[in-house]
């Protein structure tokens, strides 16, 4: 039934979802559109204050860096998940290769082995060398699913939480690092301002963007 299970999930991940990293572009417009409302903010400061261009173009650029940075950490993110999951999908299919290279020597094939070997002839030894041969397979395949059951747990919290939606990978990191950084840029927008005018100027910061 594991292996079913298990079959099914790697037909879904083939048939549903390319497992590759959705690349550097794409993150890069999911940051800047968390980041809108400090991009707007910079906008109605510098619509406000016409003659200190050179405020909000650094502003400008200053988060601009901080959404590259951010897209950086979610591709980073994406690509980690990405080989995981390859290396997962891999490890499992040779963990059931190696249930199916042992499964001969069960069943009638052990019974036949046991003959092979001359325990026909003693009394019950070839009940007691069917059960080793049983008992073999038993420890085998127990550590087998011990670790299918924990590789397969993963995998299917990657296709919901990844593959299955457009989230931002490591989203709550990325973003509570990139809000903390565009907070950082309207001060020294606002620093800028007072310094060049000597007017207290109210930058409002934008609520974020639920995640």
């Amino acid at each position: 039934e594991k292996m079913l299970f298990y079959y099914d999930l790697q037909k879904r991940a083939l048939e549903s979802y390319v497992i590759e990293s959705r690349g550097s572009g794409h993150y890069l417009s999911q940051v800047v559109g968390y980041l809108s409302g400090y991009y707007s903010t910079i906008a109605a400061t510098s619509s406000d204050n016409p003659g200190e261009v050179h405020c909000s173009s650094a502003a400008y650029s200053a988060l601009s860096s901080v959404a590259n940075s951010g897209s950086s950490a979610a591709l980073a993110c994406d690509q980690n998940i990405v080989e995981d999951t390859k290396y997962r999908l891999s490890k499992v299919n040779n963990e059931f290769a190696g249930v199916n290279s042992i499964l001969p020597a069960t069943g009638n094939v052990a019974i036949l082995s046991c003959f092979s070997e001359g325990y026909i002839f003693a009394e019950k030894t070839i009940l007691n060398c069917f059960k080793v041969a049983s008992s073999k397979f038993s420890v085998n395949y127990k550590d087998v699913y011990d670790s299918v059951v924990k590789d397969v747990a993963t995998l299917l919290g990657y296709e919901s939480s990844f593959f299955g939606n457009n989230s931002l990978p490591c989203g709550d990191s990325v973003l509570r690092r990139a809000y903390s950084e565009a907070e950082k840029v309207l001060y020294d927008l606002q620093r800028c301002l007072y310094k060049d005018s000597g007017t207290k100027y109210a930058v409002t910061t934008p609520a974020p963007v639920p995640a």
